[in-house]
């Protein structure tokens, strides 16, 4: 059915208009059925509705993913280190590792890392010197008959210098 617009009148909104259409013939009697007045609404304004609706799902389920991925980064390593961090038996001795001094940085030494099964030499590190504080490097403390790994950390005060062998 095709209409043909005789008059556009006041729009009743930025987005809806009221139109005055002319109705065509109907097909058994053949006359016209005149001025037919209704707000049509654009078809582009339909289209956006339906397509903010599927961008806002979608931004929904980036922002929900992004959250349990976060969630996640967070909880996991938690858990996996608070799992390792104490041992049965006794680790090894610290390994011994020569390095040269670089300005602005310290050495963070080396330690054995449990994994459940056995100990993994982790490889020590330079990390930033922080004025005012020391690094405090990991170790292993026993605590009864089991052994609890202490991870390296600053501590405020004097800034300890590697020792020279």
């Amino acid at each position: 059915m095709h209409l043909h617009f005789s008059r556009l009148t006041r729009p009743i909104s930025s987005r809806t208009a009221t139109y005055e259409v002319q109705a065509p013939a109907h097909p058994s009697t053949g006359s016209m059925s005149g001025i037919v007045s209704g707000r049509i609404r654009p078809a582009s304004e339909a289209y956006r509705t339906a397509n903010r609706s599927r961008e806002m799902l979608t931004i929904r389920k980036a922002m929900l993913a992004n959250l349990f991925l976060a969630a996640s980064a967070v909880v996991a390593p938690t858990l996996a280190s608070a799992a390792n961090d104490s041992a049965d038996v006794v680790p090894p001795a610290p390994r011994v590792e020569r390095v040269a001094p670089r300005e602005g940085f310290i050495w963070a030494a080396g330690y054995w890392e449990w994994n459940g099964r056995a100990y993994k030499w982790v490889s020590g590190t330079y990390i930033y010197e922080r004025r005012g504080a020391h690094w405090v490097a990991d170790r292993w403390e026993q605590v009864g008959p089991h052994w609890q790994h202490v991870h390296g950390h600053w501590e405020q005060g004097q800034h300890q210098t590697v020792a020279k062998e």
